[in-house]
This record gives C-alpha cells, sequence and structure tokens, in this order.
C-alpha cells in the first residue's frame, strides 16, 4: 500500500466485515484530526451485535487492558472519536505518513500484541489513538485463533503479553507480570493434574510460552503449538457433539 503511494492504510482481519460507510467515516474523522492519529472502528460480535471493542484503559496488571463496556462506558459511544490506549487490531486504520514515524508491525510479536506495541510506540512520539463509534465492524471474534484457553490463544497471549510488558512497562511491572504469568501456568497445571493429566494441551502451550520468552524464541510459534490446538479443538468439538 505504501509503495502504491496510498494515503490511508485500513487493515481488517479476515473474520471481520466493514459496513457500507466505514472506511469513509474513519477518512472523515481522520482529515478532521488532521491525518495526525490512529484510528479504529467500533466492533461488534457478529453473531450478537453486543459491542466487543470501542476502547480501552490500561489496567492495573500491564498486559491485561481494561476493555470499556456498554454498560459501564455506554456514554462514550455519544462522542464523534473516543481516546483508548489502543486499538483492537480487527478494525485498524493508519495515515500511511505516520508509518515513516512510527515503524511497522514489531515482527517479533507475529499475533497478539502487535497492535498494542504500535500503538504504544505511536503515543511515544506524541501520536494518540481513538476509535470512531460511526465507523462500525463486525467481526467473527476467534474464528483464527479460537477461545482465550485454546492453545494457540495461550501461546501468543502469554509470550507476547511479557514481550509487550519488557518493551513497554517499568522493571517492576514487568517482573509482577512475570509472576502473574507464572502463576496461571501454576494453576493451569493444578486444573490440569486434577483433571487426570500430567499437562493437557493448553497448559503446555502456556509452559512453551515461558520457555520461549525465556529464551528470546519470538516470530511464528513452534509447530507443537498448532498441533496441541488442534486436538484441543478436535476434543472440544467432540464433547459439544
Amino acid at each position: 500500500a505504501r509503495a502504491l503511494g496510498c494515503d490511508y492504510i485500513c487493515l481488517l482481519n479476515n473474520d471481520a466485515l466493514a459496513d457500507s460507510r466505514t472506511v469513509a467515516k474513519l477518512v472523515e474523522a481522520s482529515k478532521a484530526k488532521g491525518d495526525g492519529a490512529l484510528l479504529g472502528s467500533a466492533v461488534l460480535y457478529a453473531g450478537s451485535g453486543k459491542y466487543q471493542f470501542f476502547g480501552a484503559r490500561a489496567g492495573a496488571v500491564r498486559d491485561r487492558h481494561d476493555w470499556y463496556t456498554a454498560e459501564a462506558d455506554g456514554a462514550l459511544l455519544e462522542r464523534d472519536c473516543i481516546e483508548t490506549d489502543f486499538i483492537l487490531g480487527a478494525a485498524l486504520f493508519i495515515p500511511a505518513r505516520l508509518l515513516d514515524h512510527i515503524g511497522l508491525f514489531d515482527e517479533r510479536f507475529f499475533l497478539n500484541f502487535e497492535e498494542t506495541d504500535l500503538c504504544y510506540r505511536a503515543r511515544a512520539r506524541g501520536i494518540s489513538s481513538f476509535v470512531v463509534p460511526a465507523s462500525r465492524v463486525l467481526h467473527h471474534a476467534s474464528t483464527t485463533l479460537g477461545a482465550y484457553n485454546a492453545p494457540l490463544q495461550a501461546y501468543f497471549l502469554t509470550r507476547n503479553g511479557l514481550l509487550f510488558t519488557k518493551m513497554h512497562a517499568t522493571d517492576a511491572q514487568h517482573c509482577r507480570v512475570v509472576r502473574a504469568r507464572l502463576a496461571d501456568f501454576y494453576w493451569s497445571l493444578r486444573k490440569s493434574w486434577e483433571a487426570g493429566h500430567f499437562m493437557d494441551m493448553p497448559t503446555r502451550a502456556i509452559g512453551r510460552a515461558l520457555w520461549d520468552y525465556a529464551m528470546g524464541r519470538f516470530g511464528d510459534c513452534p509447530a507443537a503449538i498448532r498441533r496441541y490446538d488442534a486436538r484441543y479443538r478436535a476434543s472440544q468439538a467432540a464433547k459439544r457433539a
């Protein structure tokens, strides 16, 4: 897109659908801000039509953000733009010239936290992030990565959350996140033992994520994680059947 000389780049998940006004509303909002901000759409679940994401504030645990909810923060939806800690990568709109200042996605993340890192790097350069409520996207959430406790999600959220906090949090905050993720692994291991398994598939994924982070192994996950994920999804489908 940059090689073609595009003024704007709109990134959309492969399991998301933009309505007919989405891009026009984003361009309009971007021009109103002098093309000097990162923008995102309000993301709704495709099945229920309920809001999945329209902004977030930084969480007390640095790799866990507090997403706005319609029940507690619905008044924000009346605004033209909602300032947000980061923009969900399912629908991310970038004035192309800003990438000269921010840079591209950090490929070490591969999946999860890459958009959060981009927004934080932008903020460090005085570039804010906003959600435009009039721009709406329907999202078939977790179609690609599965549920949050599925091995693929568990791996990337664990490993990349640690990388993100190492880059964007204080040493003390990062240490707290390391302890929290180790605790996640401990409790996942106990739950697995109580169910009669040495380590179930999600627990193995979390353990491998911790190891790979410690060894500095980033990018795509090991092939074993995708095997764990396939086996986990097959077992969950069998239970539903």
